[in-house]
């Protein structure tokens, strides 16, 4: 497990090596060029490191340092590196806590005439590694301070837990003719985030839309989601439900989308609260007594690749001018129309009463009667007629609808 641990640190120093490479050489008119730095990742995963060599596949950075040529100082044979990391991770650690130290040489090749000197992560490696424009870097001794429950976290997870990362670089023994920095100070935040779930309008079951319905032309959607510590922006997708054409959520939500127009999410920036609002312009409006089904995206980098995460779809359904039954109403509602269901089965019931093309979609089951042979009944003899047929005592031969 020491060697996964080594292996990390070796991987992240190497962030930091052409900054300390400045510092020593500034003196001598030094200019240095950030090609590239990839600070966008939050997941250090010990898949991107092949334990056996240190050597990585991710590119993490591309460092460049610029000699001036009518320098008169010669380059030094090599500079010492030490550094020291501490960690403050929840769960397993009260405040900073020292998890590394050691050092490592830098050698400049001073016979070649190129004062260029190209740094970047996939050259490097747990061995003597030549790096571009001639300077060779070599490993040194680390010294690890264990941390309980630390090494088991990292082999189950795969990677190294959420927290905070502190380094601390400083050169030993400035050679002679240099002006050294101190000590250089950085902080890496890694934080993966683990949940984002909907939360209104409506919710995860279609048979639930009765009592998720929307009144107001332009709905809030809301949302909630853990820290991220470098999420790109939120963006969401809202598409039409139709019984005729979806028989599932994910069916209509991976159907042509109305936000953003035609397909794909639609960007809606970092908000601090999780919460969106409808445009009131530029896009469909949503249409009375339609149903509808969305869902939020967020997606974060890690050195395996980049990670996108999505909330389970909400449904909810636009109310329509019709006047607004009572939650009592809806009860009794769904009361009876449950007890029918279980009668008649779901495929005929589904054929009858489906909210899109059921042959009685709009029946208005408040003021139903039940009669039989002229004789009013109540909503009790439903189960009754349920009690007879689950004892085999009578069966519905045919259903019709007049």
């Amino acid at each position: 497990m020491l060697r996964y641990i080594y292996i990390l640190v070796h991987n992240i120093l190497q962030y930091f090596i052409p900054s300390l490479f400045l510092s020593f050489l500034i003196s001598c008119n030094i200019t240095f060029k950030e090609n590239f730095f990839n600070d966008d990742i939050i997941g250090y995963y010990l898949s991107a490191v092949d334990i056996n060599t240190g050597e990585s596949n991710v590119l993490l950075f591309d460092y460049e340092l610029d000699l001036d040529s009518n320098c008169d100082l010669n380059l030094p044979q090599y500079v010492n590196i030490k550094f020291q990391i501490d960690v403050d991770i929840p769960g397993f650690t009260s405040g900073n806590v020292n998890l590394a130290s050691g050092n490592f040489s830098l050698f400049p090749n001073s016979n070649l005439s190129n004062r260029s000197f190209s740094f970047r992560n996939t050259d490097m490696s747990l061995e003597q590694t030549f790096l571009p424009g001639g300077a060779t870097l070599e490993g040194g001794d680390y010294t690890f301070d264990p941390i309980e429950g630390l090494s088991s976290a990292i082999t189950s997870g795969g990677r190294l837990p959420n927290g905070t990362y502190f380094f601390k670089f400083s050169i030993n023994d400035c050679p002679d003719g240099y002006v050294c920095n101190s000590e250089i100070n950085k902080e890496l935040n890694l934080f993966i985030p683990s949940f984002l779930n909907s939360i209104a309008p409506g919710s995860s079951s279609l048979a639930d839309t009765l009592f998720n319905q929307v009144s107001i032309p332009f709905p809030v959607f809301q949302w909630n989601s853990d820290y991220c510590s470098n999420c790109s922006n939120y963006s969401i997708r809202i598409c039409e439900f139709k019984g005729n054409v979806h028989s599932t959520l994910e069916d209509a939500i991976n159907d042509i989308s109305i936000l953003p127009t035609g397909s794909g999410f639609f960007d809606i920036g970092s908000p601090t609260s999780n919460i969106f609002q409808y445009p009131s312009s530029g896009f469909q409006i949503l249409n009375e007594g339609s149903t509808y089904v969305w869902k939020v995206k967020r997606s974060y980098q890690t050195t395996n690749g980049i990670i996108e995460e999505f909330s389970i779809p909400f449904v909810f359904k636009m109310m329509d001018n019709q006047p607004i039954e009572s939650p009592k109403n809806l009860m009794v509602n769904q009361s009876k129309l449950l007890k029918i269901k279980n009668l008649i089965g779901d495929i005929k019931f589904n054929e009858i009463f489906d909210e899109n093309n059921g042959l009685l979609k709009d029946f208005d089951f408040t003021s139903v009667q039940i009669i039989l042979n002229t004789v009013e009944k109540n909503e009790d003899y439903l189960d009754e007629l349920l009690e007879l047929i689950n004892s085999s005592e009578i069966e519905i031969i045919e259903v019709e609808v007049e």
